[in-house]
């Protein structure tokens, strides 16, 4: 009888372990991309997108006058310069967004700003400003933007990795609340102790976001040489912490933030 309460908890686990996103798989930049994030066309001596590189090509009245065209009414050379007066124009609104966070930091706070971070932290020519504008937002709204984009299906590899990176830098992770490091110290326990060590943690203080790792834990096949050994042994025995952390964090919301 005593066994048939805990069965069930494990199996709501499993449930949600398919209902809840997780971090979607990481992609790395390209090492152009990553040196210049604002550029959208390759420059060359003879191409004719060459001259979308000086400011009299990309004046915003001709730029204008091209969006009003049917685009295949566009020559080569126009599309490429629209591409890039458009990558110019996003990234100028993500450096900008950036400074005014800087200067009113307050801002984060607002739906529409955070709103705007995540639509700007999915597009590669302006993801580097977006996600370092969130890594510089108060606490604790900088750092569950950042998770956020971690985990959320939809987000590019890209801006995925570079987002883990910044919440678990040194000074970024010590600005997360106690929900959020609860889930950090989950993802990041690298053994079967550190995973005992997280579990009144995540009990205490953990939300919704601490039930994807949490629910890793009902595999036994995925550590070892071929990757069927069981990766915590420690906590077979004594089920009732694992349980206890997962109807716990079920109860407390993760934060929700506004469409992209």
């Amino acid at each position: 009888m005593v066994a048939a309460p805990l069965v069930v908890a494990l199996l709501l686990v499993l449930v949600l372990l398919a209902l809840e996103p997780d971090a979607p798989p990481v992609a790395v930049k390209p090492a152009a991309s990553a040196a210049a994030p604002a550029a959208a066309a390759p420059a060359s001596a003879s191409a004719p997108a060459t001259a979308a590189a000086s400011g009299s090509e990309l004046d915003p009245a001709r730029l204008a006058a091209l969006e009003s065209k049917p685009a295949d009414s566009l020559t080569a050379a126009e599309v490429l310069l629209l591409s890039e007066g458009r990558a110019r124009k996003k990234a100028d609104e993500a450096q900008a967004l950036s400074l005014k966070l800087e200067q009113q930091p307050e801002l984060a706070k607002e739906e529409a700003v955070q709103a705007q971070l995540l639509r700007l932290a999915a597009e590669p020519a302006t993801a580097d400003a977006a996600l370092g504008a969130m890594a510089h937002a108060p606490s604790p709204v900088g750092p569950d933007l950042l998770y956020e984009v971690w985990t959320n299906r939809s987000s590019n590899g890209y801006a995925a990795e570079l987002a883990r990176r910044l919440l678990y830098s040194r000074d970024v992770r010590g600005q997360a609340s106690p929900a959020l490091a609860a889930a950090l110290e989950l993802r990041n326990a690298d053994s079967c102790e550190a995973v005992q060590a997280a579990l009144p943690k995540a009990s205490s203080d953990g939300d919704r976001r601490s039930l994807v790792p949490l629910a890793k834990l009902s595999s036994k096949r995925a550590c070892g040489g071929k990757h069927t050994g069981d990766c915590n042994p420690c906590i077979r025995g004594p089920l009732k912490p694992v349980v206890a952390a997962v109807l716990a964090v079920r109860a407390r919301p993760a934060p929700s933030f506004p469409a992209r």
